[in-house]
Parts: C-alpha cells; sequence; structure tokens
C-alpha cells in the first residue's frame, strides 16, 4: 500500500506539470473562445477573473496590446509550478491599465473647466496626468508661495482641530475639503475637514502626532483651490473632474481602478507586463492571510495612486522592474508580518512621493519612499536605483537584511529628518558598498528653519549591531549619523556633506549608544563650513563613545577645528586632530589632510555606481588622503569612489613622443622603429634598405636623407620610406666570340649606339655562335659573372651592359635579348 500510495504522488506530479495550460489574451479575442492558442485567444480581464487557473499554467498577454482594467488572482501554484502572468508576440510589452480618457469638456468660466461626465465610480481620485506628467490637485496656499506654500496655523485643540486667524480673510467655507497638517518634520498627516468655523479647523481622522503651534498646513481637494494652470479637483457626488486651464484641457487621463494586480495566492509570478493609472496600488495584497513566492520581474509600473507595489508576503522575489511615478512609495512592504526572505534587485525606481499632499496616511510611517520595508528580516536589496525619492531611498526595518550595491540619488525633498538608507529600531543590518547623494531635506511648515536634516546613512535611534562600509556618501546634511549600539563603521568614504561627515549621537531618550566601532573611514570636507565629524556623549562617561581609529579626518581648505565634541550637558569644542587625540586618546593613528590646497575646486572627486572597473582621466596631478601622487589615468571599482587633492608640487612630467619608420614590399627599415623620444631631443638613425633591383628615392615627408636621423622633436611623425625599381638602358648587342662557347675567343669593343628594344628582339640572341638559343649562352654570361668557371671569361664576355663590371645588369640585358619575364 505504501508503495502504491508512492507512485500515485509521483504521478500526480508528473501530470500536474504535463497538463499545464497556457492561456492567450489579446484585444482581437472573444471571449468566448477557448483561449488555449494564439489563433483563438480570449479578449477581457473580466474573462481572465473568472476563470480558474491551476499550478503551472500560464495566461499571456499579447504584446502592444492595452487592457483596461484588474486582474484578481484567487488560486496558487506550487514551488516549481507557478502560475504565470506574461506575454506573447512581438512589441511592446503589454499593457494593464486603470487610465481612462478624458475627452469632453464643459466650460464653467473663470478658467474652470469640468468633464462632461462622471469619469470614475470611486469615490476619491489620487492620480492625474495632463500630457503624460504627473499632476497634482490644487491647494491653498499654492506650493510656489512664501514658506513652501504653508499656512501657518496659531494654536491647536488635540489631534482634530486647528486655528489660523489667516483663515478669516479668505473668501472660502473650507468643510469637506482635504487639510495637510505638518506635525513632525517626517510626517504630513492628510484629513478631511468636517467643519470650518472663523479661523478654525476641525478635521477627521485625527493626526498621528498633535499639531504643533507655529508649524504649517495646507488646504486640497477642493474646487475654490483652483487658480493655476492644470490645478485639479475631483468631485466624490458628481464622478466629474474639474481643472483650472486657459484653453480646453486635453491629453487628460484619470485613474478610475483602485489596484492592477491583486494577489489571493502563492507562487505568482508576474513576468515582462506593464501596469499603469491605478488609483491606489499597482500590484497588491494585504490580506489577513500570509501568501509566499511571489515573482514581479522585468516589468513597468508607472502612474500609481498610491504605490507601485505594495506587499504583506513572505519570501517575494521582485527584480529588474522599473518604477516611477508613485505618489507614494515606489515598493512598499507593510509591517504586520514579518516578511521574511525578500528580494528587491536590479530594479529602476524613479520619482516616489513627489507631489506633497497626494500621499496616504500609513500608520508605520513608511511613506514619499523608493523602498519602505518595515519590519522586515533577511531581505536582500541590491544593485537598485532610487532616484528622487520624497523621503527615504531605503528605509528599512526589522533585522539582518542587506542593503548593498545601490545608487540612490536625491531624497527628503518632500520630508525631512531621512536619509538616503534609514533605519529605526532595528539590528544586524549590513549596509555595505551603497553610493548615496544629494540629500535635500525641506523645512518649510516647520518652525525650526535652521538647517535640513537629510542624512546620507541614518542610523537612527535604537538600531543596533549595524554594519555600515564601504559606502560612498556626499551632498547630503550629514553624511554617515549613527545614534545606535555595536555599530561597525568602516572604510565609507563621505564627503562634502553640508554639515559633518559623521555623527556620533549619544544618550537621547536616556538610551546610551556604546561600544561603536568608527575605523578606516575617509571624512573630507570641502568647504570651511563643514566639519569632518562631530562626537557627541553624555558627560561623565566618555567610555560610550567606543573605538575610532585609522580614520582620515580632512578639510584642506582650512585643516584646524576639524572635530566638534560635544559632552552632553556641557558646551561643544573644536579641535583639529592632535588636540581631539589629546582630549580622549582615540584615534592614535587617524591622519588630516597630507596637503593644503587654495581653492575648493582643487579636490577631485569621482564615483563608479556601476558593476564593471570605471576608468578616468586625471584633470591633473593629484595626492590621495596618504599623500601619494597619481597622474593620468585612475580606474574606480564598482560601487567605489576616490578623492584626491591638486598636487601643488607635482613630479615634472616629460613629454615623449613617438617617430615610426615604415617601408612597403620593395625595401626594408634598419634601425628601431617606432622609436620612444623626448620632447625636444634626438631619436636614433634608421636607413631605408631597397630590395634587389630596386633604389630609395625619398621619405614620405619629402626628405632624400639615408640613413636620417630626426632631431629635436616636438611631435609625434610617421614616415615611409619610397623605393623605385631600377632602370637600365639596353646595350647594343655584342659581337659574338670567334671560336664559339667554349674557348678563348678575341676580345671584343661594345657598341656604343643603344638598339631600341624591336632591335633587340631582331638580333641574334645566339652568344656562342653555335646555331641554337640554349643554356649554353647563358652559361657563358654566369661564367663571367661568377667566375666560377675557368673558360671563356673575359670582361669582354661578361659585361653586357659595357659599364666595365660584370653584375646583375649584365643578366638583366640577356634577359632583354631573350624575352624573358622575371
Amino acid at each position: 500500500l505504501t508503495t502504491t500510495i508512492f507512485f500515485l504522488l509521483i504521478f500526480l506530479l508528473h501530470t500536474s506539470t504535463s497538463f499545464a495550460a497556457t492561456y492567450y489574451v489579446s484585444n482581437t479575442g472573444l471571449d468566448t473562445n477557448n483561449g488555449t492558442t494564439e489563433s483563438t485567444p480570449w479578449q477581457t480581464l473580466s474573462k481572465v477573473n473568472s476563470s480558474t487557473f491551476l499550478p503551472g499554467d500560464s495566461i499571456l498577454f499579447k504584446k502592444g496590446d492595452t487592457f483596461y482594467g484588474s486582474i484578481t488572482v484567487n488560486q496558487s501554484g506550487t514551488a516549481g509550478n507557478p502560475i504565470t502572468f506574461s506575454s506573447y508576440g512581438s512589441g511592446s510589452q503589454p499593457i494593464i491599465t486603470g487610465f481612462t480618457d478624458v475627452t469632453s469638456w464643459t466650460n464653467l468660466g473663470n478658467n474652470i473647466w469640468e468633464s462632461t461626465n462622471a469619469v470614475s465610480t470611486l469615490s476619491t481620485l489620487n492620480m492625474v496626468t495632463i500630457n503624460n506628467v504627473n499632476t497634482a490637485m490644487g491647494r491653498w496656499p499654492n506650493a510656489d508661495a512664501g514658506n513652501g506654500g504653508y499656512a501657518t496655523l496659531e494654536s491647536h485643540s488635540g489631534s482634530t482641530s486647528i486655528t489660523d486667524n489667516q483663515l478669516m480673510e479668505t473668501p472660502y467655507n473650507w468643510t469637506g475639503a482635504d487639510i495637510i497638517n505638518k506635525v513632525a518634520f517626517y510626517i504630513l498627516n492628510r484629513s478631511t475637514i468636517t467643519s470650518h468655523t472663523n479661523g478654525t479647523l476641525t478635521f477627521s481622522p485625527a493626526t498621528n502626532y498633535s499639531p504643533k503651534d507655529g508649524w504649517g498646513y495646507f488646504i486640497e481637494n477642493s474646487i475654490n483651490t483652483l487658480d493655476q494652470q492644470n490645478e485639479w479637483y475631483y468631485n466624490p457626488t458628481t464622478k466629474k473632474i474639474s481643472i483650472y486651464s486657459s484653453t480646453q484641457p486635453s491629453s487628460v487621463k484619470i485613474a478610475s481602478v483602485s489596484n492592477l494586480f491583486t494577489v489571493h495566492g502563492s507562487y505568482i509570478t508576474i513576468d515582462g507586463l506593464s501596469f499603469s493609472g491605478s488609483n491606489n496600488n499597482a500590484i497588491y495584497n494585504q490580506t489577513g492571510d500570509i501568501y509566499r513566492n511571489l515573482i514581479v520581474q522585468d516589468s513597468d509600473i508607472y502612474f500609481s495612486g498610491e504605490n507601485g507595489i505594495k506587499l504583506k508576503m513572505l519570501y517575494a522575489r521582485i527584480l529588474d522592474n522599473t518604477i516611477t511615478d508613485s505618489q507614494n512609495n515606489g515598493i512598499h512592504f507593510t509591517q504586520q508580518v514579518n516578511t521574511d526572505n525578500l528580494y528587491i534587485t536590479n530594479n529602476t525606481i524613479t520619482n516616489s512621493g513627489q507631489l506633497a499632499g497626494m500621499n496616504i496616511n500609513n500608520s508605520d510611517g513608511s511613506t514619499l519612499s523608493g523602498i519602505a520595508i518595515a519590519n522586515k528580516n533577511y531581505a536582500t536589496i541590491q544593485y537598485n536605483t532610487i532616484l528622487n525619492s520624497g523621503y527615504n531611498g531605503i528605509g528599512i526595518n526589522g533585522s539582518n537584511s542587506i542593503i548593498k550595491n545601490n545608487f540612490i540619488d536625491t531624497f527628503c525633498n518632500i520630508l525631512d529628518d531621512g536619509g538616503g538608507i534609514y533605519t529605526y529600531e532595528s539590528s544586524n543590518h549590513l549596509i555595505t558598498e551603497n553610493i548615496v547623494l544629494n540629500g535635500i531635506g525641506q523645512r518649510y511648515g516647520a518652525v525650526t528653519t535652521t538647517y535640513n536634516q537629510a542624512e546620507g546613512i541614518y542610523l537612527d535611534y535604537l538600531t543596533n549591531g549595524h554594519e555600515v562600509s564601504y559606502n560612498t556618501v556626499t551632498s547630503s546634511r550629514i553624511g554617515i549619523f549613527t545614534h545606535g549600539s555595536n555599530l561597525n563603521v568602516h572604510h565609507n568614504t563621505s564627503y562634502n556633506n553640508r554639515t559633518y561627515q559623521m555623527l556620533e549621537y549619544d544618550n537621547v531618550g536616556g538610551v546610551d549608544a556604546v561600544n561603536n566601532l568608527i575605523n578606516n573611514n575617509i571624512l573630507v570636507s570641502k568647504s570651511t563650513a563643514q566639519k569632518s565629524i562631530e562626537i557627541d556623549y553624555p558627560l561623565g562617561n566618555t567610555s560610550s563613545i567606543g573605538t575610532l581609529d585609522y580614520n582620515y579626518y580632512a578639510r584642506p581648505i582650512d585643516d584646524t577645528s576639524t572635530i566638534r565634541v560635544w559632552a552632553i550637558g556641557d558646551s561643544a569644542s573644536n579641535y583639529n586632530l592632535a588636540g581631539w587625540q589629546a582630549l580622549l586618546g582615540k584615534d592614535t593613528n587617524s591622519k588630516k589632510s597630507p596637503i593644503s590646497i587654495s581653492s575648493e575646486s582643487d579636490i577631485f572627486f569621482d564615483y563608479n555606481t556601476t558593476t564593471s572597473s570605471k576608468t578616468v582621466t586625471l584633470p591633473w596631478p593629484v595626492v590621495d588622503m596618504d599623500g601619494v601622487k597619481h597622474t593620468g589615468n585612475i580606474t574606480i571599482d564598482p560601487y567605489s569612489s576616490v578623492i584626491y587633492l591638486k598636487d601643488p608640487n607635482p613630479t615634472p612630467t616629460i613629454t615623449t613622443y613617438t617617430l615610426t619608420y615604415t617601408a612597403n614590399s620593395n625595401g626594408t627599415i634598419l634601425g628601431t622603429t617606432p622609436q620612444t623620444v623626448n620632447s625636444g631631443s634626438s631619436g636614433t638613425a634608421v636607413t631605408a634598405v631597397p630590395s634587389t633591383g630596386y633604389q630609395f628615392t625619398s621619405w614620405s615627408d619629402s626628405s632624400t636623407t639615408n640613413p636620417r636621423t630626426d632631431t629635436n622633436v616636438t611631435s609625434n611623425k610617421t614616415v615611409s620610406a619610397t623605393f623605385t625599381l631600377i632602370s637600365v638602358t639596353p646595350p647594343v648587342e655584342p659581337v659574338p666570340p670567334s671560336g664559339g662557347g667554349g674557348g678563348g675567343g678575341s676580345s671584343y669593343t661594345p657598341p656604343t649606339t643603344s638598339l631600341t628594344d624591336t632591335q633587340l628582339k631582331a638580333k641574334s640572341k645566339d652568344i656562342k655562335q653555335d646555331g641554337h638559343l640554349n643554356i649554353i649562352d647563358f652559361n657563358i654570361i654566369m661564367a663571367n659573372w661568377n667566375k666560377t668557371y675557368t673558360k671563356d671569361i673575359s670582361l669582354s664576355k661578361g659585361d653586357m651592359t659595357g659599364d666595365g663590371k660584370i653584375d646583375i645588369f649584365d643578366i638583366n640585358q640577356l634577359m632583354v635579348y631573350w624575352d624573358v619575364k622575371y
């Protein structure tokens, strides 16, 4: 019985794979088709949603087609036999879209245009594009008004009401509109105004934190906000959209589908599809059940009203996708479950959370980020390019994750107090070999506007056990911010960050940062306004600082006072490296700048965001942070960087040039070619040697000197030797000697007149004059030329040309007589 069950299981496993079906979907299909061949495809997403799929099945959408609506998967594949949604045919990826075109408009006057008909069935509208540009709804004050478009509240009541006397000056009652409260540097809360009385607004839901007096807010989602080109408002009752425009609007698309692909199953693969125009999320799963093993790869996701991808799932793989223009996050894994073993690799994520106020409220604080991961263990986030994030480039909590080889550029341009890579209440992450640029920071709407807080790598409160290594951080407020314990920060490069290249921050909330290792980091300040490092520690507890050594604290424009030390509870002081070393005995083997520079432009900085080495030509001779000189080309390893200083005393560079001498097949060059010659010096002699029967004529630069030696060389030179065939004037025919070919006839005198070729051919070539033209005649000449025979050797018999010599030209002449060509 056991054997029978075993073979039955094997059979069932085999048949589940063998009978996997492929279904085709095309705009030109019919839902009444069986869908199992390219010639009998289905037509609609409704047909797909009403069908049941088995492990191993594939649902393929025709390339070049666009399908309006959404897909919901309620079945699961198995390990090795996923249910796959992909494409067939040729052309661009098939598009699953929630966009509706708005083409019919009614002019309401004052540049306000309303759609003639309802444009959606949804109660909200989060995504509108005009001329293919993600477009914000109207707001008051406008985004380009003072204070970054924030009004200022005077007072508040709890978390549901604010008062602003300026509101009494507006002609509108804002009831029903939305209020966006800035309740923290990193939070914009969106609520609906339930009443407006004089200068007081009451709203729901309550804000995460109570509003702060003197801080900012703005109002949106009201037709009364429309006063600038392309601002819009969606009426949730009539389901019509209104747009402010000086002319009738055109190329307007609105998102009328909530989620484009909803996953209620495990072992699902999405491969090579495009998703555009979701009002909420393009790919989505947030149900109470825990699913696993979703793969999303080689797909394009754009214009998402909330998140490009929002999931709660185990063992997900998000690979090789392009995600752009998400109102909230590009990728968001929520905190309700430990979504272990997540892979997010090789994605390009652009323009996440770039329109203030368009985001929704997330209870886990994950908003406006390229990648937002809450409560995540054993994630791998690698080889991603993340550009233009309203808050964090990568925000991740949880433990034991790898964040490696990512390129992050421009973040925190909508919210503040975040990072290119940000983590909070987390442990044991490896953050390595990332390139992080341009933390902007946004303090509008806050009382404190003295600095914009956007850090390159930000290890916030209660972080523990992280390793931060071999990263490059530049152009943020602080390069690396450590605010935790047992951190190992080593071999990082932090350059030209606005305040500090690194900050070790301690004793906040009563929790000390202890046992940190800060070693082998290159911390270079570009301007005098920047410091290499600030070290904060509890007064009287220097042991909490940890170990610092073998670091580079460099401010080459002014290498004094580069280190700021604050014993919390006392005043802060500035030190140079020697003073800091003497203060607490830290950084014994650390170094300052190897040289001084006179201009900030004398610093050379470059980085490599690719997986291959990068060769760069230096603009001038330089020294590195160890004082080693470099010139010419340098190599930058993948996901690394270099910092060099202009060498004030460069080693003289000797300019060299190359002399090249060539010859064709009629001769050779005797001597060295090519030659490397110092500028102004001379080369060595070379000789153009002609082949037999040729003579040297000249060089290609018209020189006839041979041998030649080039002098005072100031440029590269290539010359070629020219050879010509030696021309021989045919002699008169010699008088044959009497006595025949063999024996010692009398000499004769060569004729003095030249014979033409025709005349030569008419004469006898019988040198021996025995009545035959044969080898014996040739032997006579050979004997005279080579002088190897004993008979008939005389100048008169061998000198056919009459020049007083017996040589090759005599043989040439005999050949003329014989009509022999060689």
